[in-house]
């Protein structure tokens, strides 16, 4: 008697990574109750980021900003058709399309008094592949 068995794995984040993930089936075979699968995939990266998080760090009244380098891997090309800040009170950002169809989104920081936030900029893009992006945001004003 032969069977089937599906599994699935979750790469998000892992790209250009390889995954291995183990698993247990269980069986009628008194000599093989259980049988330990393991899987291993290489994982094909669609996109870079550069970096993969914000971290506004600086001085209260200065001017804080960084900018991110959004790359779709080939095969992969993609729109950014739109960004969404989970708050959006303390930061600033603009999208730029480069000639090499990559992205730049540059983020300020807009918070005058001392202290830290965080925030999440959600990209949604036309690609079947990676319809949606997330960039982390870490600010610390002293």
């Amino acid at each position: 008697m032969t069977g089937e068995i599906k599994v699935k794995i979750s790469t998000s984040g892992r790209g250009g990574q390889e995954v291995e993930q183990e698993f247990y089936a269980y069986t009628n075979d008194p000599k093989n109750r259980k049988v330990n699968l393991k899987v291993n995939a290489n994982v094909e990266s669609i996109v870079s980021i550069k970096p993969d998080r914000v971290h506004l760090w600086g001085n209260s009244g200065d001017k804080i900003s960084e900018t991110i380098k959004i790359t779709p891997e080939k095969g992969y090309e993609f729109k950014i058709l739109d960004i969404i800040a989970a708050n959006g009170k303390e930061i600033e950002y603009k999208l730029e399309q480069n000639q090499n169809k990559s992205y730049s989104i540059t983020v300020l920081n807009k918070k005058k008094d001392k202290g830290t936030y965080s925030d999440i900029l959600f990209l949604k893009t036309d690609s079947k592949f990676k319809p949606a992006l997330r960039i982390n945001i870490f600010g610390n004003i002293k």
